[in-house]
């Protein structure tokens, strides 16, 4: 039973020696309180006597308050009832009244530490009285008492010079923001690899060699609000400016109305980024397409791009019963009559015309045209290989340059007017320059291949024979004259329907325009003039005459007995391919661009213009758009405009022309606001989604190969930045500015507030 009391006797009086304060009264305190347990031994004694050793020299190592700690820090007060350290400057600068710098939380526990509660951290004091010494409350202490010593007015001098010291770090703070807004608005990387070597910082010292105020900053604060969360906040309250304003655009308006354009693609990373760009008409009659961000998405389904337009309709506070139009591609996903996104959307808003984009459309005529006959297929997959085969590699590249450079010509010259342009994948309109490029080039194309059929005894000699059999033969001549003398008048049109000021009733009438042009070539004289221009050509670089492709026997199991056409001569066979394709470009005109939307367009022109079956007209409009209109107060109003017109002897033929006239006389706009809203409506109708795709070459430029890892929302704000340059660079920097100093109280503090 004593051996067990013994022991416990040790353990309390080693916990208690352990836990107190190592000064010799609380030993003393912890070896009377283990005597209390038992009768100890002399082992015992013996025990606690070396642990009482320990203990005053670990307080000789730091464990205690040192005396010697006073004379290298003179403000020490120590306090020997409770063991505790103050600073009498800091309690002197308390004392007074003055009010206290708190710019943070560790701030806040240092005046309380230093002096209210006491410093006692024996293990770690050099450490923190040396943090202290350097602190910002220590350093405005110590100025408050210079101050008083010196019979200043205290309040003044450290008001005054507060003051000062942020205005100074606010134009620090503008410099920033604009430099930050430099490279938002060119589109440029802000970090790097290492923020050391990032756009931002190099150019902020830049920057920072005619500012004094900026230079002093960067050299008193390392790199301080140059985290990457202050740089991404300050861009976002940048774009949300700008996105501000736009929203305004859109809303802010007499009529409200609005058409959505959508279309997706895929980043450098390999995600869907759904473009959302909205289209409104402005109390002047000017048509404006606004892109509003890119979104990204695991999903193209209908009902997903239903809930992302749905998302961002809510999050700028833009009601979708305002909706009058959505712009599309061709997709199944978007243009599907029952589960398609524009079925979706009617079933929320039944009066939004669907439109499939014209210049996809066109594009659909054009790949049509070139699919139609075999003849055009091969001509076309010739034409593709030879531009490829040329720009694939750099050392033929550069062969073929040579070869285009004249005595007065440089190497740049050559290759910014007739370097030879590839095939686009996907659109089809843009083939056209290519074939004009090979035309050009003619003549150095066919110098090329001879120069490389005589040196290469390689594979590729076999490849280049066959090039040159090809280029040297009449077909590929009159393929290349015919094609683009067909399709020039396309490509312009392709050009024109990519306009974001254009209107569906303007673009209709470039189509019939374009389609009227064709029809004109569908003439044995329009045949006769690519005929004989093809055969000069030939004959000037001695191409081959024009012949019959060999008629292929057909084998006696698959023979029907049918004929195969014979031509009586070259000139039909090629008269046959000529008809042909120009038959499948009106013909794919008629049905690509007939349309619900040009119905509806239709429809409202013949009711504004009083055209035929009035009644008729008359009875749609006012059905379809319900309650957007009084129909009594829109049919008054038309017949109130249209005996204006009489009377001034004017007399529209289509909508555009209407158009045309209010926009020019802005004194009858109040007299007939119903008519005046239905033109907006109408002009409201998307016609193409080029805006959208716009967009998507600010992607590319802006999330690269090596700027692939940026979230969502700092492309988001980058992207509107980068497209709205006029408007980032109008930004009011005071109060962008402002609102990142009012966001957190340590900012106020730091930064003057601009009145």
């Amino acid at each position: 039973m004593d051996k067990f009391v013994i022991r416990a006797g040790r353990a309390a009086a080693s916990k208690i020696i352990d836990s107190s304060p190592t000064s010799s009264t609380s030993t003393c305190s912890a070896v009377k309180d283990a005597s209390a347990l038992g009768n100890c031994d002399d082992a015992t004694a013996n025990d606690i006597s070396v642990q009482k050793q320990n203990t005053a020299e670990s307080g000789k190592r730091g464990r205690s308050y040192q005396e010697q700690w006073k004379e290298k820090y003179g403000w020490i007060i120590y306090d020997k009832s409770n063991d505790k350290v103050f600073c009498s400057v800091c309690q002197e600068a308390l004392s007074s009244g003055a009010p206290m710098p708190k710019k943070s939380s560790r701030d806040e526990e240092t005046i309380k530490a230093y002096t209210q509660t006491g410093f006692s951290s024996w293990n770690k004091a050099l450490e923190r009285f040396a943090a202290h010494e350097k602190s910002e409350v220590h350093r405005f202490c110590c100025t408050r008492k210079k101050a008083i010593d010196d019979g200043v007015n205290v309040h003044a001098l450290i008001s005054k010079g507060k003051i000062n010291e942020m205005k100074s770090a606010r134009a620090a703070l503008l410099r920033m923001i604009s430099s930050l807004r430099y490279l938002m608005v060119q589109g440029l990387a802000i970090r790097g690899h290492v923020d050391e070597n990032s756009n931002y910082r190099a150019l902020l010292a830049l920057v920072a060699e005619d500012n004094t105020d900026l230079a002093s900053w960067l050299q008193r604060s390392k790199y301080k609000w140059l985290s990457h969360d202050v740089t991404n906040e300050l861009g976002s309250i940048m774009a949300h400016e700008v996105l501000k304003h736009l929203v305004k655009l859109v809303k802010d308006r007499d009529a409200p109305y609005f058409s959505v354009l959508i279309d997706e693609t895929a980043d450098v990373t390999n995600h869907e980024q759904v473009s959302i760009c909205f289209r409104f008409v402005d109390d002047d009659f000017e048509i404006n397409e606004v892109f509003f961000g890119f979104y990204k998405t695991e999903s193209t389904t209908a009902e997903t791009l239903k809930n992302i337009l749905r998302d961002v309709l809510t999050r700028f506070d833009i009601d979708i019963k305002f909706c009058r139009g959505i712009a599309t591609d061709g997709a199944a996903n978007m243009t599907g009559a029952l589960s398609g996104l524009q079925a979706k959307i009617r079933e929320i808003e039944p009066r939004v015309i669907q439109v499939h984009c014209l210049a996809h459309s066109l594009n659909l005529v054009v790949q049509e045209a070139m699919k139609v006959q075999s003849t055009v297929r091969d001509y076309l997959a010739t034409a593709k290989d030879l531009i490829t085969f040329v720009c694939a590699s750099p050392k033929r590249q550069a062969m073929f340059e040579s070869l285009q450079m004249s005595d007065d010509d440089t190497l740049d010259n050559v290759t910014q007017t007739h370097r030879l342009r590839p095939f686009c994948p996907t659109r089809w309109c843009c083939r056209i320059s290519s074939l004009k490029t090979i035309i050009q080039n003619y003549e150095e194309l066919v110098l090329f291949l001879t120069e490389i059929e005589g040196t290469d005894r390689s594979d590729v000699g076999a490849k280049v024979n066959g090039f040159l059999k090809h280029l040297q033969s009449f077909e590929f001549i009159f393929m290349s004259c015919f094609l683009i003398k067909i399709l020039d008048p396309v490509e312009m049109l392709n050009a024109a329907l990519q306009s974001s000021s254009l209107h569906l009733q303007m673009a209709m009438n470039n189509v019939d325009n374009t389609k009227e042009l064709i029809q004109s070539y569908r003439t044995d004289e329009h045949f006769d003039e690519v005929w004989n221009s093809s055969l000069g050509m030939a004959e000037k670089y001695q191409a081959g005459e024009p012949e019959q492709p060999r008629m292929r026997q057909v084998p006696k199991r698959y023979d029907s007995g049918a004929q195969p056409t014979r031509f009586l001569s070259p000139k039909d066979y090629y008269r046959q391919i000529y008809y042909q394709v120009v038959d499948t470009v009106i013909n794919s005109i008629d049905d690509r661009f007939t349309q619900a939307s040009t119905s509806h367009l239709k429809h409202v022109e013949s009711f504004l213009l009083r055209k035929n079956k009035e009644d008729e007209d008359q009875d749609y409009v006012t059905t379809f758009y319900k309650d957007d209109f009084d129909s009594n107060r829109l049919i008054l109003h038309r017949d109130m405009l249209l005996d204006i017109l009489k009377s001034k002897s004017v007399s529209p033929k289509h909508f555009g022309d209407l158009v045309e006239y209010i926009k020019a006389n802005e004194n009858i706009r109040e007299l007939i606001p119903e008519v005046v809203k239905l033109i907006k409506i109408t002009l409201t109708i998307p016609v193409s989604t080029c805006t959208a795709e716009r967009s998507f070459s600010r992607l590319r430029r802006l999330k690269t190969y090596l700027r692939n890892s940026m979230t969502q929302v700092k492309l988001n704000d980058n992207a509107i930045m980068h497209v709205y340059r006029k408007l980032g660079n109008l930004l009011d920097l005071s109060f962008v500015a402002d609102t990142f100093i009012k966001r957190a109280s340590v900012r106020r503090n730091t930064f003057y507030l601009g009145t």
